[in-house]
């Protein structure tokens, strides 16, 4: 919220700027972690470009919800997300993951492309449907146990994506006649 006016360009305006983020309706979430937590697993997408199917590339339909995936720490009831795309928030919401602590959250361009018309629905090229945009999608995992976060950003048909570190596996080394 703006509460004095905003002088840039040497004419004092003749009234307050006041407003908020736009795509919402005063309130927004954005996830805060503590530097020691354990980043949340997203298994997909991959980092990298968008496994479209097969005939896709230049085709017609070629835009498709993608699906994020993830796996939450045990006991977490809720993951929460936030879409945004140029500082427009375009959607918050919870997702419950299931008892395994699996979650699935989608991102639908078309659909949000019915209310945020500047989101392009043609790829960077210029020559067919796609995803041209930057948009990040911050996802908030409260556990038991942990709170983890991860973010998920696409720029165009690439996705970036942050992996948990992995644990390492240690064998027992076996030795035969010795």
């Amino acid at each position: 919220m703006h509460d004095r006016p905003y002088v840039g360009n040497g004419v004092i305006p003749a009234r307050h700027n006041t407003g908020t983020v736009l795509g919402t309706d005063g309130q927004y979430a954005f996830y805060v972690v503590p530097r020691e937590s354990s980043r949340l697993l997203i298994f997909s997408p991959r980092a990298g470009f968008l496994p479209w199917g097969p005939g896709m590339h230049g085709a017609y339909g070629r835009i498709q919800p993608i699906e994020i995936q993830g796996l939450a720490p045990a006991g977490t009831a809720a993951v929460h997300y936030t879409i945004h795309d140029k500082g427009i928030v375009m959607g918050q919401g919870t997702v419950a993951p299931s008892a395994s602590g699996v979650f699935i959250l989608t991102y639908d361009a078309q659909a949000l492309h019915e209310d945020f018309t500047m989101l392009s629905l043609t790829a960077r090229e210029g020559r067919w449907e796609g995803l041209a945009d930057e948009v990040t999608i911050n996802v908030l995992a409260v556990g038991s146990t942990e709170t983890q976060a991860n973010t998920v950003t696409l720029i165009g048909e690439e996705a970036f994506v942050v992996r948990a570190p992995t644990l390492p596996v240690y064998l027992p080394i076996i030795r035969k006649g010795v």
